[in-house]
């Protein structure tokens, strides 16, 4: 039995399209009987047989079907299977639907239907873009069966509170931006999770993704309640995937390969995080991650900049495999003591500016360190750095406890370079040739320089075979009565 409920306002309206068609055939389907008819104020169909010609059985709504129908409540297609692109799209009034056999939903195809508060939809296996976008009041949905979810198809649905999708294994861009009362969400066969994804889902507390192998950009970002996720098969974290998840405590990625820049920006409550293969950490993935206290990354290789800027409480980091520490990567790491690095070549600018506890660093393959490296880091008292090439303008800048240091294989001093390490009364200079010292300055305000005001003199101790070269070099002449002749 097929029959629609219309009231008697349109009577004529009905009559007409009647006439017109029955002029012409004898038959018509009933999609062209509703695109006829534009004002209707309640209509559900319910479709029990198969003969179309006579039950107008409905399988397949095309494109833009119900476009704006200002006045559609509520529909019911128990055996339609494909719902074509805007087919509801601008519906205000449209509040329910059943579609207990649809398979697919097209682009934008109930967008901005901002009173739908219920959809059953247990067949479906694929929504489109958009689909839903700012359904502002639905509620609640069933997809046990969806498979594939396009970008922004939940986007802007404020009220959606929760949703299962056991069987979806991929979900794009924006899909669920703006749901700010989704608080959990079940996802037990997703691998991909696109950017933005859950953005600003501000109630999302906890998700569980165990075969999710890749998260886009920002995709979690402001989701300011999510306090756990599970990824134990992530192997790609994009840009700025949690950022500013600020009660996201722990985070188990074991399998993880990549962290993108910003990744954990500011996850403040952060304190512990596994990523033994990760071999990539991005610019200030772990910036203002101010309770991170451990970390372990063996086999790390390269280190972004700011990675762990301002991570306060970071008390050890073990790298030992890091090749490339980035600028500020731990600029104000105030709570770090020691840390080793033994096959770190490069170090960035700043890199572990103001690390004003760090006492021990080992780093005896580091060629390079840039600007400010050290500055104030006032109780690092010896440093090993036997294949250093090139040290920075304020690399030691107010390393007050540092005693002595030895450059076997020196070839550049920069500006300022040991400028007040108040305690600095040996250095051992033994390369081959006379380095380049870019300004006299370097070892001011030192025992080494000519001042007796701290009461002692230090010594730059040279090869016997270079004291006169480095008595008569430009710059080391400052420090000619400090140059002292050295047998190893």
């Amino acid at each position: 039995m097929g029959y629609v409920l219309i009231n008697e306002s349109i009577l004529s309206s009905i009559g007409n399209i009647l006439r017109s068609k029955l002029d012409t055939s004898s038959t018509f389907t009933l999609i062209e009987f509703i695109n006829g008819i534009n004002n209707i104020d309640t209509m559900w169909i319910d479709i029990a047989h198969n003969t179309i010609k006579s039950e107008y059985n409905i399988f397949y709504l095309y494109e833009s079907t119900f476009y704006s129908n200002q006045n559609l409540i509520s529909i019911s297609f128990p055996n339609c299977s494909y719902i074509g692109s805007s087919a509801f799209y601008l519906c205000t009034n449209l509040s329910s639907i059943s579609l207990p056999n649809c398979e697919y939903i097209g682009d934008s195809a109930f967008g901005w239907c901002s009173n739908l508060s219920y959809i059953s939809i247990p067949n479906c296996s694929y929504i489109g873009s958009c689909a839903f976008y700012e359904c502002r009041n639905l509620d609640t949905i069933d997809i046990p069966n969806c498979i594939s979810i396009g970008h922004s198809a939940f986007n802007g649905c404020w009220k959606l509170n929760n949703i299962s999708l056991p069987n979806c294994s991929y979900i794009n861009s924006f899909v669920f931006q703006r749901c700010c009362s989704l608080t959990s969400i079940y996802l037990p066969n997703c691998s991909y999770i696109g950017s933005y994804a859950f953005d600003m889902c501000s109630s999302l507390s906890s998700i569980s993704l165990p075969n999710c192998s890749y998260i886009g950009d920002a995709a979690f970002s402001s989701c300011y309640n999510l306090s756990s996720i599970s990824i134990p098969n992530c192997s790609y974290i994009s840009d700025g995937a949690f950022y500013y998840c600020y009660n996201l405590s722990s985070i188990s990625i074991p399998n993880c390969s990549y962290i993108g820049n910003a990744a954990f920006y500011s996850c403040s409550n952060l304190s512990s995080i596994s990523i033994p293969n990760c071999s990539y950490i991005g610019t200030s993935a772990f910036t203002n991650c101010s309770n991170l206290s451990y970390i372990s990354i063996p086999n790390c290789s390269y280190l972004g900049y700011g990675a762990f800027y301002n991570c306060k409480n970071l008390i050890s980091i073990s790298l030992p495999n890091c090749s490339y520490i980035g600028s500020s990567a731990f600029y104000n790491c105030n709570g770090l003591t020691s840390i080793s690095l033994p096959n770190c070549s490069y170090i960035g600018s700043s890199a572990f500016y103001y690390c004003c506890n760090l006492s021990y660093i080992s780093i005896p393959n580091c060629s390079y360190i840039g600007n400010w490296v050290f500055g104030w880091c006032s109780n690092l008292s010896s440093i090993s750095i036997p294949n250093c090439s090139y040290i920075g303008d304020y690399a030691f800048y107010n390393c007050s406890n540092l005693s002595y240091i030895s450059l076997p294989n020196c070839s550049y001093i920069g500006s300022y370079a040991f400028y007040c390490c108040s305690n600095l009364s040996a250095i051992y200079m033994l390369s081959t040739a006379v380095p380049t010292l870019s300004n006299a300055n370097a070892f001011g305000y030192t025992p080494i320089s000519n001042s007796t005001y701290l009461g002692y003199y230090g010594s730059i101790y040279v090869l016997s075979s270079l004291v006169d070269s480095f008595k008569t070099a430009n710059n080391w002449s400052t420090y000619s009565s400090r140059i002292v002749a050295y047998t190893p």
